[in-house]
């Protein structure tokens, strides 16, 4: 349950790489494949990267952060060169949850 490929490892990263693609969505105003009416989008996702951070309850977890194209995405969750999440819980508030 807690081991290496454990499920609160797996769920972690489940939920974690969940919030940052509804933020992406919010940040971009629409969602993954979505198009405007004109058919093209100002700033659309741009793949993404491979992270490791460091949780208190699941230890180190790899996540996918995505990437927008004009590089303005700036995650809330998992923020910008952080590596640990000491409290995840404080960030739900922000997330509307």
């Amino acid at each position: 349950m807690t081991g290496r490929d454990g499920l609160l490892r797996q769920f972690t990263k489940t939920v974690l790489e969940t919030a940052l693609d509804e933020q992406m969505t919010e940040h971009l105003g629409h969602e993954k494949h979505e198009k405007s009416a004109d058919g093209r989008a100002a700033n659309t996702r741009n793949g993404t990267t491979a992270k490791t951070v460091t949780t208190e309850a699941a230890g180190p977890v790899t996540i996918k952060v995505p990437h927008d194209r004009d590089g303005s995405f700036d995650p809330v969750i998992v923020k910008k060169r952080y590596r640990r999440l000491n409290d995840v819980d404080s960030v739900a508030p922000m997330l509307g949850a």
